[in-house]
């Protein structure tokens, strides 16, 4: 299994963790469905990124971006730096490995 859909498979994990802990600490029902949801997505992104990359990693972008986006809106209208911040720091990391990933895939260089 390539190093990037294990990449993936362990930031699925982490997202599904976050939605646990949301759910442990704030008894929120939302976080374990959205984060556990999310998670199991992203998971099966990787899983599928070994019998299409183009796909499983596409489909772990996409997630990513999403929580991206949905965090930064969260933390707009919080002003609260947990979980957010977290699930921020851990999706640009798992973006910046996509486009290493790809750069290192297909021998090309950023302009």
């Amino acid at each position: 299994m390539p190093w990037l859909s294990i990449a993936v498979i362990v930031y699925g994990i982490a997202v599904a963790a976050g939605g646990v802990m949301g759910y442990i600490e704030a008894k929120s029902i939302m976080s374990i469905l959205t984060g556990g949801l999310a998670g199991v997505l992203i998971i099966i992104a990787g899983v599928m990124s070994n019998s299409n990359p183009k796909a499983g990693y596409g489909s772990a972008a996409v997630l990513a971006i999403a929580l991206t986006a949905f965090f930064i809106y969260r933390f707009m209208s919080t002003h609260k730096a947990m979980p957010a911040m977290g699930v921020i720091g851990l999706s640009v990391v798992m973006l910046v490995l996509l486009v290493v990933g790809h750069f290192m895939k297909s021998g090309t260089t950023a302009p």
